[in-house]
């Protein structure tokens, strides 16, 4: 990579981070892109990389590596949005990237987790150690607040807000966002069972003064703590290295996942936060109160649980038909189709 590109590189990177508030792994996904563009071009600069070259490392070149049009999307935004950064800050007299369209891609539905499968992995970690404790704490704000992987592991226990109701004695949790995606603040309430989960973790002897080492510089603590990295010196094992990463916390799920022979394609924290969303919009839940808790920018990437609300009343309307028990001059031929489509 020259130094001239290694400098733009860089220099957009700040851009999103600082001037557009994108967030760390948004940042370091771009980062990361533009480090192979400069790979693909084999010397040349990216400030002189022409639409042909641009069209084909998005194109056929990611193509041959793999990759799916829907996959490619984000190589394209990515690399548009650099060339229109460097076009408009003045370092280079025309923008390639004008006619760099993203490949067509059907959109697929974000698929979750059932309740009973939620169930079993609730079950699975076990609370009479600090570790069972632990992760299910973890998989219960998962889905109980629908959270991003990111964000459950930035959480500091200053984040929990305790409320108690003076009239009724109920207690109350809020949680404080501070690192979510866009690092916007927002709070999100969580549901009572969940307080009981967080509050045990809390009580924990491992989590009293004198115990792990959560303390942070600025007074506040790590809440969700690791027990054993062995990439960390252990007299540098306190405070911030302390705190799970975003790769032990999919482990965590996934190795749960797979004790409860959960499919794998929804073994991961995501599908929590995909199975929140739609018990919430089937509930009747507002749909800009459910955008508000998941931290969307657009009310259009929230609705997409609407759809999957939708196909699941469906498949309870198809199930316990109120033509159950009556016949239809249709009968025969709905039977004649459902047995084309068998043999099919």
């Amino acid at each position: 990579m020259t130094l001239q590109s290694s400098e733009a590189i860089n220099g957009f990177i700040q851009f999103k981070r600082h001037n557009q508030g994108c967030s760390e792994s948004t940042t370091t996904k771009y980062y990361n892109i533009l480090v192979m563009l400069e790979s693909f071009l084999d010397g040349l600069s990216s400030l002189k990389a022409s639409y042909e070259q641009l069209a084909e490392f998005t194109g056929l070149h990611l193509h041959k590596k793999g990759l799916t049009p829907r996959s490619r999307k984000v190589y394209v935004s990515c690399i548009r949005g650099f060339y229109r950064w460097l076009f408009q800050s003045g370092q280079i007299p025309i923008n390639p990237t004008v006619k760099l369209l993203p490949p067509k891609a059907g959109y697929r539905l974000p698929e979750g987790m059932l309740p009973s499968q939620i169930e079993q992995l609730l079950m699975a970690p076990g609370v009479s150690s600090f570790l069972g404790l632990r992760d299910t704490a973890i998989i219960m704000l998962l889905f109980g607040a629908g959270l991003r992987i990111s964000e459950i592991r930035h959480l500091n226990q200053e984040d929990l807000i305790f409320e108690v109701n003076k009239t009724t004695g109920i207690e109350y949790l809020t949680l404080h966002i501070r690192s979510g995606k866009g690092d916007k603040d927002r709070f999100i309430p969580v549901p009572d069972i969940c307080i009981y989960a967080v509050r045990a973790l809390l009580g924990h002897k491992e989590m009293l003064p004198g115990s792990i080492d959560r303390l942070l510089p600025k007074g506040d603590h790590v809440l969700f703590v690791s027990t054993n990295n062995n990439n960390v010196p252990k007299d540098q094992y306190f405070g911030e290295s302390r705190r799970l990463s975003s790769a032990a916390i999919y482990v965590i799920v996934k190795k749960y996942s797979d004790q409860c022979g959960i499919p794998k394609r929804i073994s991961h924290p995501h599908a929590l936060r995909h199975s929140y969303a739609t018990q919430l919009i089937e509930s009747g839940a507002d749909v800009i109160h459910v955008q508000e808790n998941l931290g969307h920018k657009s009310l259009q990437t929230t609705q997409i649980y609407i759809q999957l609300a939708l196909k699941k009343r469906r498949e309870v309307i198809n199930n316990h038909s109120p033509f159950r028990d009556v016949q239809t001059p249709f009968d025969e031929l709905r039977a004649h189709i459902q047995r084309e489509a068998e043999l099919k």
